[in-house]
């Protein structure tokens, strides 16, 4: 006789099932009192039981454990009923006829969603198990209970995610839909329904095959209507009628998900910014450097997917010098890159750009140069640029910087940077016009140091940068890490086709989020929001995380270089907790105070160490930020 893996028994008890009381059957299995849907256990009549038939497709493993399965039905108990709102005194009351008739008004008529429960019968001479069942959610509904339903999942990821995930052959994850269930012949992703899919198992794992034609249609209205139930955004039950019309429509009217082009594009891309890395990694020892492998990846994320980056940390770190290597690893030269030193005396534009001399009729540009290699940058949009600013808040950044912070939201197209009005007389125009386009080709890098003789940044510019703080590298590790250094040929990757190409975009970002994740922003939002209503989480702050974590690169098996729930972590200690600062009359209760090295009465650490937080992310990083502000609270009164 086959014997039963625990694990099959395990796996199987993680199905999710729709089904309904089973007031219609006529016959029923004997190990009720009564012919009726809702009984007492005839062995022990102090216990009722209840029968429920499935409509939705069941797993084919459940059919090869052995045990009585009469008529399909699944038996629940008055345990099963623990996840679901009974009435007030149902689990008090005594009288058994009361609590059979109370467990019969609330299921009847109604969906049930429910998983196996497989209960071994202990007396039996041979393995058996009873079929048993947990219900998870009742619901009215008006679908046909004579219908067959299908369960339909997605993979909690954006559909570009999805999509490359087949292009690198990558492991596709359904955290909802049960391994023990066939296959899926179609999947939602974002307003997605991708169909013909051609699927393959690898150690357990589903990968599907970008061989053969996998095509995808929007989502239309009537959809939604064909919803028998939704568990969550990844998993809902369809009518199997309905399923059918959706094959039929992907195969004569879907577009195909891949052409060849495209394929080799992005793995073109995809190899060239690891190559790209590498170099940057090495190039950087070779600058007599030292830094963590994930701040390096850090930085390159935040280069790509914002106009400027800020860098952070004591002083004596690099910063400078790690923004001049990444410009040289890109294989700019001096005509593509420079380096401005912010001088306290900077209080207006035209100390950083230049003014229009009226009574010479002439532009004379800023001795930083930032005009004339705006204007290259605008004459040759096929090529990088990037400007750094070296300690730039050693003066008030808003003042000088404050053409710039109202273009860096701005599209591409719209970036005019204004030197001066187009109706004045200027002689040396054809050099310096009125304005100057400034395209994603110009990369802009910031250093800051934090201390007693720098300015504090506003929210406005906060909200539109990355900070990044780099970590310290024990002295030891440092040792290994330039014995272990490597020469390196360089490419040239000052092409702005290479950014272009390394850049992904979403058409609606905050798809990338999974439904856990957007429940924590929103309680992030309200937390902070409560304390000071000019701040918490916004709507453009969750696009640009978005867009943060579509952008990790992957190593050559196809890995993320910053897992997923790091990324989030390092995003919101750079776009959110950077913002959080005050005195502490009215951030104390948020910020909490840190008290022997134990952070107190916060309500931040409390959300960042919750049970929703840690499915997300061990929130290490933030965890971190808002420890060290903790303690400028405790001592300063005061948390920057």
């Amino acid at each position: 006789m086959k014997t039963i893996k625990n694990e099959d028994i395990k796996s199987l008890q993680e199905c999710y099932i729709i089904g309904y009381l089973a007031t219609d059957e006529k016959l029923f299995p004997s190990i009720g009192e009564e012919q009726k849907a809702v009984t007492y256990l005839k062995k022990n009549p102090e216990y009722i039981l209840f029968y429920v038939k499935p409509i939705s497709t069941l797993p084919k493993k459940l059919f090869e454990i052995p045990g009585p399965f009469e008529n399909n039905l699944f038996i629940g108990f008055e345990k099963a009923l623990e996840n679901i709102q009974m009435p007030p005194d149902f689990w008090h009351e005594r009288d058994i006829k009361v609590k059979k008739n109370s467990i019969y008004d609330k299921l009847q008529n109604k969906l049930i969603l429910f998983k196996p429960f497989m209960k071994k019968d202990d007396k039996s001479k041979n393995e058996t198990y009873y079929r048993n069942l947990v219900v998870y959610d009742i619901e009215q509904s008006n679908i046909s209970f004579e219908k067959r339903y299908v369960p339909l999942p997605s993979p909690g990821i954006s559909s570009y995610e999805f999509e490359k995930s087949i292009i690198q052959q990558l492991p596709i994850e359904l955290p909802l839909y049960n391994n023990e269930f066939e296959n899926p012949e179609i999947i939602i992703c974002d307003d997605y329904i991708y169909g013909n899919l051609n699927w393959i198992t690898s150690r357990g794992k589903r990968i599907l095959s970008s061989i053969g034609e996998i095509k995808k249609i929007k989502i239309d209205e009537s959809f939604y209507e064909h919803i028998a139930y939704k568990v969550s955004d990844e998993l809902m039950f369809i009518d199997e009628e309905y399923l059918e019309s959706i094959k039929i429509n992907i195969n004569e009217r879907g577009s195909s998900i891949f052409q060849k082009e495209f394929i080799e594009i992005y793995k073109d891309a995809f190899k060239s910014e690891w190559q790209f890395l590498q170099s940057f990694k090495q190039y950087v020892l070779q600058e007599g450097l030292c830094y963590k492998d994930i701040d390096l990846y850090n930085f390159h994320v935040c280069v790509k997917t914002n106009p400027l980056t800020i860098i952070s940390g004591m002083a004596g770190t690099g910063k400078t010098r790690l923004a001049v290597a990444y410009a040289k690893a890109l294989g700019l030269d001096e005509e593509h890159y420079t380096v401005i030193p912010i001088s306290p005396a900077y209080t207006e534009p035209a100390d950083i750009i230049g003014y229009l001399n009226t009574s010479k009729e002439e532009f004379i540009p800023s001795e930083t140069g930032i005009a004339d290699i705006l204007k290259r940058a605008m004459d040759k949009q096929d090529e990088l640029f990037m400007i750094i600013f070296d300690e730039m808040n050693l003066s008030q950044v808003e003042y000088w910087f404050s053409p710039f912070i109202s273009l860096l939201e701005m599209d591409e197209d719209e970036r005019k940077l204004t030197l001066y009005n187009k109706n004045s007389n200027c002689k040396n125009s054809d050099k310096y016009p009125p304005n100057i386009m400034v395209k994603d080709n110009v990369i802009f890098v910031g250093t800051v140091n934090i201390d007693e003789t720098t300015k504090d940044f506003s929210d406005r510019l906060l909200d539109r940068a990355n900070v990044l703080t780099l970590q310290n590298v024990p002295f030891i590790e440092m040792k290994d890490m330039f014995k272990n250094r490597k020469k390196i040929e360089f490419n040239n990757f000052g092409q702005s086709k290479f950014l272009k190409a390394w850049r992904r975009d979403v058409e609606i970002p905050i798809d990338v989020y999974k439904e856990n994740e957007l429940k924590f922003f929103d309680k992030l939002h309200q937390i902070i929001n409560s304390v000071d209503k000019q701040k918490g989480v916004s709507y453009r702050t969750l696009q640009h995380i978005a867009l943060y974590i579509l952008n990790i690169p992957e190593n050559e098996k196809g890995e993320m270089l910053i897992d997923r729930g790091r990324a989030i972590d390092i995003a919101i200690k750079q776009r959110i907790l950077t913002k959080i600062k005050g005195h502490q009359e009215q951030y104390g209760n948020l910020i909490g105070v840190c008290e022997n090295n134990e952070v107190k009465d916060s309500l931040l650490y409390e959300l960042f160490t919750d049970d929703i937080a840690r499915k997300i992310s061990d929130f290490k990083h933030s965890l971190e930020e808002i420890k060290r502000k903790a303690e400028e609270m405790y001592y300063n009164g005061y948390a920057s």
